[in-house]
């Protein structure tokens, strides 16, 4: 992985990077060379793509990836490379660089001045509303094919809170100057998040985290340490403790690698291929879950709601939602309690 940025200059950039930048430079004529600045580069060794960031004029910046997501995939991307394709990569930016240069840079920089002054506005809006927003930047990104001139696709970057309620860089695309206004607005205004944030700043408390959640989180770690660790943050369902925050909320889904038979999800569980008689699940109501299933992720504090029996292609599997305790929790202390204490 290699980044560099124009501030720190081309005799501090490294030799693939360097490379990179000479090969755009040869494919640019003299003219546009002059006029085009190479903001930063970030080259990903780990599928040899890369991204280039170029000022073009003033307001006016283009950002050009080269890669394997490629909408398209006729841009010259050798999937069997080992290494980056200079001569690709230096080719498709200097083409995007080549088709935006031949529209008129002074209006397009009008318009893009225009428009993130629009969204800087909005965000100032939402933020003395009590949603917090931060307008980052407007970028352009390279279209979806070189004769679609009436659309220019941007990128927007902002502030705003994360599924962890912390501030955090988040970024949206629309297809044109026009539709990134209201894109922008659907993506980045959450009253729900903010309101969520007041309610814990309130309580002391950094979120909500369900009994599941923490019963999987003992399974291979102290909870208090592990909340106070940061690993939270870099918590997923595909690894332990397979876990997902929404909103401030910790929530366990998952499965158990030793019997994937056997998995849960938010406040049901599900057991492959069993069944119950309709009179023994109606029966279940109201009994811990630990009296119908063994296993060290469940207690008793989850209690059957409703159980069935669910039909997935030739086997029957046995599926038990239940109510559970939501508690409180401290990052910085790792206190976990319950939310009416």
């Amino acid at each position: 992985m290699k980044n560099w940025n124009a501030d720190d200059g081309k005799e501090n950039a490294p030799r693939r990077v360097l490379d990179l930048l000479d090969a755009i430079e040869g494919e640019l004529s003299r003219d546009q060379w002059r006029r085009t600045k190479v903001l930063s580069i970030f080259i990903d060794d780990a599928d040899h793509s890369c991204e280039v960031e170029l000022e073009l004029a003033p307001y006016v910046v283009l950002l050009v990836y080269y890669g394997p997501d490629h909408d398209d995939w006729d841009d010259g991307w050798d999937h069997d490379t080992e290494t980056l394709d200079v001569v690709g990569a230096a080719g498709l930016v200097a083409g995007w660089v080549d088709y935006y240069t031949e529209m008129s840079l002074a209006k397009l920089a009008d318009r893009m001045v225009t428009t993130q002054r629009r969204l800087q506005i909005l965000s100032e809006r939402w933020s003395s509303q009590g949603n917090p927003v931060e307008f980052v930047d407007l970028k352009i990104v390279r279209a979806r094919s070189f004769l679609c001139h009436q659309f220019i696709p941007v990128i927007a970057r902002y502030r705003a809170l994360d599924d962890h309620l912390n501030m955090a860089i988040r970024e949206v695309q629309a297809d044109s100057l026009n539709e990134i206004l209201d894109t922008y607005a659907f993506d980045a205004l959450s009253p729900e998040r903010a309101e969520a944030a007041r309610t814990l700043a309130g309580l002391g408390a950094h979120g909500w985290i369900d009994k599941l959640a923490i019963n999987a989180i003992r399974l291979e770690h102290d909870v208090a340490d592990f909340l106070k660790s940061g690993k939270l943050y870099r918590a997923h369902h595909f690894a332990p403790p397979q876990l997902i925050v929404f909103d401030g909320h910790v929530r366990a889904s998952g499965w158990d690698e030793g019997s994937r038979n056997f998995s849960w999800r938010y406040d049901t569980v599900k057991v492959m291929e069993k069944s119950l008689p309709e009179a023994i699940l109606h029966s279940l109501r109201g009994q811990p879950i630990t009296d119908v299933i063994e296993h060290p992720i469940l207690t008793p504090e989850l209690t059957i709601t409703r159980a069935w029996v669910e039909r997935e292609y030739d086997w029957q599997n046995l599926m038990i939602e239940f109510k559970q305790p939501r508690f409180l929790f401290n990052r910085s202390t790792g206190r976990v309690w319950a939310e009416d204490s």
